[in-house]
């Protein structure tokens, strides 16, 4: 059973990135290389801290391998569409700077737990950049479904986990699915307000008195 579910979790979250990495590569969207760099970083070195932590607990990690393949498998297809041209943002620099430092800490410390621990608030931290957007948009631009299914596997991903009392993995999925509300609750406040200023909008048009020629 819990193979049966590490699987559909990292099938279902592949499947809803598939749209996405369609769109790169007909380059209808072109991502910032730069973005997506720190990103497989910090889901690398997430997976690798947890991989020496957990003794290779494959199957109870299913979600945060799954984060890293997605990652890796977008840059790839960026890189392939768009070249290898980087500008860096002062975030990012600040975030592989730090991500240098946690792998100096797990050197000189060898806890890969804590290590593991610390890219996990950094991963969090990333995604802090898709929350402050939504917080400040006047629309929604994120798709409901690719976040709909993020949610469903990092839902699943926490039988895996709990079966065998994998604490980091646990942690993943139980800070995946607070992460995710959180962006999918403000993209529903986001479409309410959209929702509703049509709505006021279409109302004034009826009330307008006709012109008469």
């Amino acid at each position: 059973m819990k193979g049966y579910i590490a699987g559909a979790v990292a099938i279902i979250l592949i499947a809803a990135s598939l749209p996405y990495v369609y769109q790169i590569a007909r380059r209808q969207v072109l991502p910032t290389l730069s973005t997506w760099l720190i990103l497989v970083v910090a889901t690398s070195l997430n997976v690798a801290s947890y991989l020496v932590a957990t003794r290779v607990d494959i199957l109870s990690g299913a979600l945060g391998l799954a984060d890293a393949f997605v990652c890796w498998c977008i840059l790839i297809v960026t890189v392939l569409a768009t070249g290898f041209t980087l500008q860096w943002q002062t975030f990012e620099k600040y975030y592989l700077t730090a991500s240098g430092v946690i792998v100096l800490f797990w050197m000189l410390s060898k806890s890969a737990f804590v290590t593991n621990l610390l890219m996990q608030m950094l991963i969090t931290v990333g995604c802090s950049a898709t929350i402050q957007s939504l917080l400040y948009a006047d629309e929604n631009h994120e798709s409901f479904l690719f976040w709909g299914l993020v949610l469903v596997a990092a839902t699943l991903s926490l039988y895996p986990a709990a079966v065998d009392g994998n604490l980091l993995a646990l942690i993943y999925s139980i800070r995946s699915i607070v992460v995710v509300c959180v962006i999918l609750s403000l993209m529903v406040r986001l479409h309410r307000k959209t929702m509703a200023l049509d709505k006021r909008l279409a109302s004034g048009g009826k009330n307008q008195p006709a012109r008469h020629v």
